[in-house]
């Protein structure tokens, strides 16, 4: 459908350690972020909704990461002052909201946590990668850019034990992987190309 089509569109998934629960977060009817949480067997235990119900809004909830404590953290993008911008949201494991950050017009994509509850937001801005590192407050501690030389966004990211991390997505055409330090030193990149336009 087009763009300006209701529907309800789930993006995100995570598994709590802590309470044994799997989260799911997208949007419902384009104007709310949607924020589920699932027992084990299926059953659902709760729902938080946030946005500002205006229908003209695509307001999303893309991606949600579970810290050693059981926290919770939600990435998307909401109209709430009459701007769209992209929104950090923490919940403790109690779902009970502990702060809401934005960080600007950037489009957040994914969101991964390290051993040390520090978040890492990964997603595309002026045609490169983008990755911001968080502390557990919220407060950020470095950001990098990554240019492959197209209209470049990454998709995924991960975190290793040491705390490197990893983005994939696609850079000037291709399938694309960078490697970072915990510091957000750049250490390597590597790219595939399957012969047509490669999205990761």
């Amino acid at each position: 459908g087009s763009i300006n089509d209701v529907w309800d569109l789930a993006l995100g998934i995570s598994y709590n350690s802590n309470n044994s629960e799997i989260y799911v977060v997208g949007t419902k009817n384009n104007t709310n972020w949607v924020i589920l949480s699932y027992y084990l067997n299926g059953s659902q235990d709760s729902v938080i909704t946030w946005g500002s119900d205006i229908d003209s809004d695509l307001e999303i909830a893309k991606d949600v990461a579970v810290d050693s404590l059981g926290n919770f953290y939600v990435i998307g993008v909401a109209n709430i002052s009459g701007t769209m911008l992209s929104h950090i949201k923490k919940y403790n494991i109690s779902g009970n909201e502990l702060f809401n950050i934005s960080s600007g017009s950037i489009p957040n994509q994914t969101i991964e946590t390290d051993s040390n509850d520090n978040f890492y937001i990964g997603g595309g801005y002026n045609g490169s990668y983008f990755i911001l590192k968080y502390n557990s407050s919220g407060v950020q501690l470095w950001n990098v850019s990554y240019d492959g030389g197209g209209a470049d966004i990454d998709y995924g990211i991960a975190v290793d034990n040491d705390s490197n991390v990893y983005v994939t997505g696609i850079a000037n055409g291709n399938y694309n992987t960078v490697k970072y330090n915990s510091s957000g030193s750049y250490l390597w990149n590597i790219s595939y190309d399957s012969g047509g336009r490669d999205e990761a």
